[in-house]
């Protein structure tokens, strides 16, 4: 008896929190359900509006058209580089405008430090997300979610999502 409650105290220790529970708003402050996205890929990014990244934003769309419904792009302003000007409905409207950007803009986030957003925290601790740790180190770093809501990979914010490196993650 006493190791089968060891066992499941080890068992509960090792559980990792859901992806569709993080909570998130949209740029509009309308809370956004993950679970809705439940059975498809999801492209996480912090995202700004000045450095030289900024094109990125182009290749989102880009990439958005291309993947049509199979893959949901969030896009996550923060000015956690001091990188992004604005609120996030501000952002939101240059994407849009200078983008014709349509993928998902969320509400302005912390990605990392004390302030650091829930989401964030699980994308970037092992101990959350059950795959790896990492850390925000950068504009445009960008975290790959699963079919099943499970992290597949982070990458720095230089990859392009048309990388080969990417694009054989985003058809694995």
């Amino acid at each position: 008896m006493k190791s089968l409650f060891v066992f499941l105290i080890t068992i509960c220790s090792l559980a990792t929190e859901s992806f569709y529970n993080q909570p998130l708003q949209l740029a509009d402050g309308q809370a956004l359900d993950l679970n809705r996205f439940s059975g498809k890929k999801i492209l996480i990014v912090n995202i700004a509006t000045a450095g030289d990244r900024v094109p990125q934003l182009g290749e989102l769309q880009q990439l958005h058209m291309q993947m049509g419904d199979s893959l949901v792009i969030i896009a996550v302003p923060s000015n956690s580089f001091g990188n992004t000007n604005g609120t996030a409905a501000e952002v939101a409207e240059y994407c849009r405008q200078q983008y014709s950007a349509s993928y998902l803009i969320s509400a302005g986030a912390e990605v990392k430090g004390n302030n650091q957003h829930p989401l964030y925290a699980w994308l970037t601790q092992a101990a959350k997300n059950g795959a790896l740790d990492s850390e925000v180190k950068s504009d445009f770093q960008k975290y790959l979610i699963d079919k099943n809501g499970e992290l597949m990979g982070a990458y720095a914010g230089s990859v392009s999502v048309f990388s080969p490196a990417f694009i054989h993650a985003l058809n694995q």
